[in-house]
């Protein structure tokens, strides 16, 4: 009984040591400043972002505006939106973001909270 359980935490143990790997490791620090023009070309066409220009937006995506993202973090943690903008999404299928972006995005979006 002792082995199992011994066994047990150890693989929760090496499962929890996995998990910075699993994020990607370090992250830059981001720039609220160097996002705009990320966000300017790609963000708003699906996004209401606060200081940009509306008409771009395709209604029919539906992307919760940044506004409500900032405002509630136990939904959209930096974690969370970590890896959510690692992976390709409808209708970004063929746009990826680098750490360096993605940083600077949640800088972004920190900068909204205050």
């Amino acid at each position: 009984m002792k082995r199992r359980i011994a066994i047990a935490l150890g693989a929760v143990l090496l499962a929890w040591a996995a998990v910075p790997a699993l994020a990607g490791g370090k992250w830059p620090k981001g720039d609220a400043a160097a996002a705009k023009p990320l966000i300017a070309e790609q963000c708003i066409k699906c996004h209401a972002v606060p200081g940009f220009p509306t008409d771009r937006i395709q209604p029919a995506v539906k992307a919760p505006p940044f506004a409500v993202i900032a405002a509630d973090e136990a939904k959209y943690s930096d974690a969370v939106l970590r890896a959510f903008l690692r992976q390709p999404h409808y209708p970004m299928k063929g746009f990826a973001m680098s750490k360096r972006d993605i940083a600077n995005i949640l800088a972004f979006l920190h900068s909204l909270r205050k």
